[in-house]
């Protein structure tokens, strides 16, 4: 028996089985310690990162003991076990932070080890950038009362965390820029004239000052300084500009192309709202807005020539038809100014609940572009000085946003393309779609930035709302692609909007998802325009 038990090799399998399971069950012991260890690894990394970045932010302003004490409460934060040995160092622009932790093992212990430790270090540097930023604010009826003051809190306080950041003003400069209807250039680039109607001084260059370029309009003719109109009829310029009509090629209506006196459709014509018919429906309701001359007969069927004549007591000179392109009136003194007709300013009574004076600023409602400042009080007296009035056109908003921030004419402040680090940033900002009045008269539309339906600038006289409003949303995304292909990052904020396809446009309109914030209630504008200002402001993980 003890023999065959001594040969017997029956159990061998379980034996050696035993054997071999004890290295494996050390490795997945200690695999499991190990994959402990390393997410504790990466837990702690990740609040080092975050503290580097805090510290980071506050760039010069920290004592020694202030960012070992925010460093302390970021590894707090973000780290749920207990750590050791934190340091903290700043080397010209960057902020290190080193932190170490340990953590109890489960099976190593079985081959005497009793924790695991574990140490980081993360390192974040304050790029010295230079920002130019555009406040593209929608300023339209909608945006009265609550919304538009929770507006001024939000953009003023963004303009003082900006300002914060800045080493040096011109580090970051800002622009404001208006918009309803129209957008507002400003009347300080419009010409002067003595008493006898002659030009002393001459308007900005990139504005149309002779009437050359050959823009559908119902009422003005050609060649006819719309300038010299405003001051025939005793009224100041407010300083609001039409949208300029592609032509073959070129999209001057949703690009950045410069105007020059060498192509008379790349200048930019002041708006100019026309005396319009003072006809009235059977009830005695005005059909049209903005009648301030009198008629003395003629109607929009009549010729252009006669109606100036009749209305506005302008003279065309020369014979032929003034309406040629290229024709008669080659400087504004080929016209005859007589004795100026009584312009009727006072309140239009088209709508309920505006108080807008009649005239040829009737529509003109934005206030003025505030060019790219360091002035930081300045930008936060004007967006106090905000006001809300006229319809939605976002492509104006767009437009003019970009151009502020080139560095060409109309406005150049803007750095350089070429200049290194320098950030060109539109942060826009609506709360309703795109809109453009229709109405049942021979004009077909208010007075816009397009000019009147009548003058099929945009679409065809008579296309409903619906189309007008498809062809102003092309257009606007039209001048965001080209905005961003041209390096201007673009934040947009949407406000309390439902529409669906307003929302797409928008979205597709910011240069990312994570550039797009849509804001169901103004209240939260504060927290909204912070996660912008904190975007902004370049901080980046150097190790």
């Amino acid at each position: 028996m003890l023999r065959r038990f001594a040969t017997n090799r029956s159990g061998n399998f379980a034996i050696m089985f035993g054997l071999a399971m004890v290295p494996i069950v050390g490795a997945v012991a200690l695999a499991v310690d190990y994959t402990a260890a390393s997410r504790q690894r990466s837990e702690l990394h990740n609040a080092a990162d975050a503290a580097a970045l805090a510290l980071a932010r506050r760039g010069d302003e920290l004592s020694q003991l202030e960012a070992e004490q925010l460093a302390d409460e970021f590894i707090q934060a973000h780290f749920a076990g207990s750590y050791s040995d934190l340091t903290v160092v700043k080397t010209d622009d960057t902020w290190s932070v080193a932190v170490a932790a340990s953590s109890a093992t489960r099976f190593a212990k079985i081959f005497g080890v009793d924790a695991s430790s574990v140490s980081v270090e993360s390192a974040a540097t304050f790029a010295l950038n230079t920002y130019e930023i555009g406040l593209v604010l929608d300023t339209t009826g909608s945006m009265r009362g609550e919304k538009l003051e929770q507006l001024k809190s939000a953009a003023t306080e963004l303009v003082d965390t900006m300002a914060e950041s800045a080493v040096d003003p011109d580090m970051v400069k800002m622009a404001l820029v208006p918009f309803s209807s129209f957008v507002n250039v400003g009347p300080q680039f419009g010409p002067q004239f003595d008493a006898d109607g002659k030009v002393t001084r001459e308007a900005a260059p990139w504005l149309d000052m002779r009437g050359k370029n050959p823009i559908p309009q119902v009422e003005l003719a050609h060649n006819l300084s719309r300038f010299q109109m405003f001051h025939h009829l005793g009224q100041e310029w407010e300083g609001c500009i039409e949208t300029r009509p592609p032509h073959k090629d070129i999209a001057y209506d949703v690009t950045d192309a410069p105007a020059t006196s060498k192509d008379r459709r790349s200048l930019f014509v002041p708006a100019f709202s026309i005396d319009e018919p003072d006809d009235r429906s059977r009830t005695g309701r005005p059909l049209y807005p903005n009648s301030y001359l009198e008629d003395d007969g003629t109607t929009l069927r009549d010729p252009k020539r006669k109606r100036l004549r009749e209305k506005y007591h302008v003279e065309l000179q020369g014979s032929g038809d003034p309406d040629l392109i290229g024709g008669l009136l080659d400087t504004v003194t080929d016209v005859l100014f007589e004795e100026p007709p009584a312009v009727d300013d006072s309140r239009a009574v088209f709508w309920s609940g505006e108080n807008w004076s009649k005239g040829p600023n009737l529509d003109c409602q934005a206030q003025p572009i505030l060019p790219l400042t360091s002035d930081y009080d300045l930008i936060k007296e004007r967006i106090d000085g905000l006001v809300a009035e006229g319809a939605t056109n976002m492509l104006e908003g767009v437009t003019w946003g970009w151009r502020v921030l080139s560095p060409g004419e109309p406005f150049a402040e803007g750095r350089a393309k070429s200049v290194a680090n320098n950030e060109k940033i539109m942060i826009f900002l609506t709360d309703g779609a795109n809109t453009w009045n229709q109405l049942s008269n021979s004009l077909g539309s208010m007075y816009s930035s397009f000019g009147y339906a009548v003058d099929e600038r945009l679409v065809s006289a008579g296309s409903g709302a619906v189309m007008v409003s498809n062809a102003m949303d092309t257009k606007t995304l039209a001048g965001c692609t080209n905005a961003k292909a041209d390096g201007i990052t673009i934040y947009v904020i949407r406000l309390e909007l439902q529409d669906k396809s307003t929302g797409t446009l928008l979205s597709q309109c910011a240069t990312s998802e994570a550039h797009y914030f849509d804001v169901p209630d103004a209240a939260t504008l504060d927290e909204t325009f912070g996660k912008i200002a904190d975007s902004i402001r370049r901080v980046r993980i150097s190790s």
